[in-house]
């Protein structure tokens, strides 16, 4: 079992982690190195690594087969309220960015594809006939 050190002027303290097959952690319930042959994920030993995760570079740690790549991000929209330009005076822009690479199993992994922001315009009346009206003050 291994152990983690509290230390500080007034103390000095080992203690052993409470993690099974743990070699080194770094705190009771949190081990950053597993007794060989077994793979460290989020904390904890495993004889292998979990569905999605992988182990990297030789090590012993398992990390996620998902490869997201984003591309930048694109231009801040116009600042809409409820699909409007015009009649408010808080609304909210948004702004995407593509994705290069899907993600291989699980979306919610990768980073998000779209920002937004609260944003203020000049408050106008909408114009007739379906006119937008608007001012972006910055």
């Amino acid at each position: 079992m291994g152990y983690f050190g509290v230390r500080n002027p007034d103390m000095n303290k080992c203690t052993k982690c409470k993690i099974d097959n743990c070699e080194a952690c770094f705190s009771r319930n949190f081990c950053t190195k597993c007794k060989e042959g077994l793979y460290l994920h989020r904390g904890r030993c495993y004889s292998s690594c979990p569905e999605g995760f992988s182990t990297a570079n030789g090590t012993a740690e398992c990390t996620s087969t998902v490869q997201c790549e984003l591309g930048e991000w694109g231009p801040w929209g116009p600042c809409t309220k409820k699909g409007k330009l015009c009649g408010f005076r808080k609304g909210t822009q948004n702004r995407t960015r593509e994705s290069l690479q899907p993600p291989s199993l699980d979306p919610s992994l990768c980073p998000p594809e779209t920002e937004n922001k609260k944003c203020t315009v000049q408050k106008k009346p909408c114009g007739k006939g379906g006119e937008f009206v608007f001012c972006v003050i910055f």
